[in-house]
């Protein structure tokens, strides 16, 4: 087999991948998944500014002035995520994120999606 760094990338964007091992699991042909996080891509004007709105028991809330548009754009990867058959599909909208099982069929569509920045491996950490 040629090393993951010899293959086509045929239907796939290599730089959305980040590690060796969704590279070449992503130009395997195997039957099952793997967990990956899919990391919204993001856009300027979506950072945070100062100020304050009226929350609950009167405290300050942080004003984000794209919030809506960020949920707008995670409801949009959902959908898309999800006509492609993604299992355990896990939004995380604080990290702009979402947690799933795929395929290499389905990872290599998810990295041809243009809200995806970033696709890495769902590890798990011991301590």
């Amino acid at each position: 087999m040629p090393a993951t760094w010899d293959m086509p990338d045929q239907g796939l964007d290599r730089k959305k991948l980040h590690g060796p091992e969704l590279v070449e699991f992503a130009h395997s042909e195997a039957n099952d998944t793997l967990s990956v996080i899919v990391e919204l891509s993001f856009r300027p004007g979506a950072q945070p500014v100062d100020g304050a709105e009226e929350g609950i028991g009167s405290r300050p809330v942080i004003v984000h002035p794209a919030v809506q548009g960020q949920r707008d754009r995670m409801d949009e990867l959902e959908r898309r995520l999800r006509r492609l058959g993604a299992g355990s599909l896990l939004r995380l909208d604080a990290a702009g994120a979402f947690v799933l099982d795929a395929t290499p069929d389905q990872l290599r569509a998810i990295t041809l999606l243009g809200d995806v920045e970033a696709v890495r491996l769902n590890r798990t950490h011991h301590v």
